[in-house]
C-alpha cells in the first residue's frame, strides 16, 4: 500500500483525490457564445470530464474565496487555469 504524508494528513492509495472546481461563472452568463458551449458553466463540464477517473469532485461558488485563500496558505495545492490571474482569489486583498 502506498502511503503519503502531507502536513498532518496521511493518505493511502485507496483515498480518493478531492477536487474542488471553482468558476466565477461570469462569461457563461454574459457571453452567448460561451453559454452555448457551457450552458451549465465550464465548472460542470470539467467535473463531468473528471468524474470517470474516480475523483471526489465538488463545484464551488464565489463564497469560498477566503476559505480557499486560507487553505492555500496552510499548504493545500492549487492549480489555476487560463485567465485565473483575473480571479477574485488573486485579487483578494490579503493575497498581496
Amino acid at each position: 500500500m502506498i502511503k503519503a504524508i502531507v502536513g498532518s494528513n496521511q493518505y493511502r492509495e485507496t483515498d480518493k483525490i478531492r477536487v474542488t472546481i471553482w468558476n466565477e461563472y461570469v462569461s457563461e452568463k454574459t457571453k452567448a457564445e460561451v453559454a452555448a458551449v457551457y450552458p451549465h458553466g465550464i465548472h460542470h463540464a470539467l467535473a463531468e470530464g473528471l468524474a470517470p477517473y474516480g475523483f471526489l469532485i465538488r463545484t464551488a461558488k464565489d463564497e469560498i474565496v477566503e476559505r480557499v485563500y486560507q487553505r492555500v496558505l496552510e499548504g493545500m495545492g492549487l492549480i489555476v487555469l487560463h485567465s485565473g490571474h483575473f480571479s477574485k482569489l488573486f485579487r483578494f486583498s490579503a493575497w498581496s
